[in-house]
């Protein structure tokens, strides 16, 4: 069985790879997303950058960027949101984001793996992300996962929304993905 070479989140940025996370130092590449992937995600972006905009006070909405949530873990949410009580001293810094934003939210790609896929959701939970929702496009659901709270399980028929995060924020699931 092959050893795998553990590396830094300082020796991870210096090598600049492309198209990869850091999981507790080990480098795993991301592959590139099919349409679904790429149309859910850019709905959602759309929607919530309008939401946002709406707002008396703006956070900040995008996709990709890499959250440092350990020292040595650097993840990147399909979408996200900072609020702007998270916002602070980070307002200006080029690189990446030191710790969970408010909400992450991630596509599920048909070949994703179950513990992949947990790993990602254990990793932001333990860097105290508020809200994800993960996204299953193929079974029309949505599982929206805060800290210490049960698992909820959206079907098509409901709306992706939170009333205290996001006030005012409603997405029609089947909406998201039609």
């Amino acid at each position: 069985m092959p050893t795998q070479t553990l590396i830094d989140l300082q020796s991870f940025m210096q090598a600049d790879f492309q198209h990869a996370e850091l999981v507790q130092g080990v480098v795993q590449p991301v592959s590139p997303v099919q349409l679904q992937h790429s149309l859910v995600v850019t709905k959602l972006l759309v929607r919530l950058s309008v939401w946002n905009q709406s707002q008396p006070d703006q956070g900040l909405v995008g996709t990709e960027l890499g959250f440092v949530l350990g020292p040595n873990t650097l993840r990147a949410a399909d979408v996200f949101f900072i609020s702007p009580d998270q916002l602070g001293a980070q307002q200006g810094n080029d690189g990446y984001w030191q710790g969970a934003p408010t909400l992450a939210v991630e596509v599920i790609s048909p070949n994703a793996r179950a513990i992949d896929v947990e790993e990602k959701i254990n990793d932001y939970l333990a860097a105290n992300v508020r809200l994800m929702w993960i996204i299953y496009p193929r079974l029309g659901s949505v599982h929206q996962i805060e800290a210490n709270q049960q698992r909820l399980v959206l079907g098509s028929n409901d709306c992706l929304e939170h009333a205290r995060l996001l006030p005012q924020f409603i997405v029609p699931i089947r909406e998201l993905l039609s």
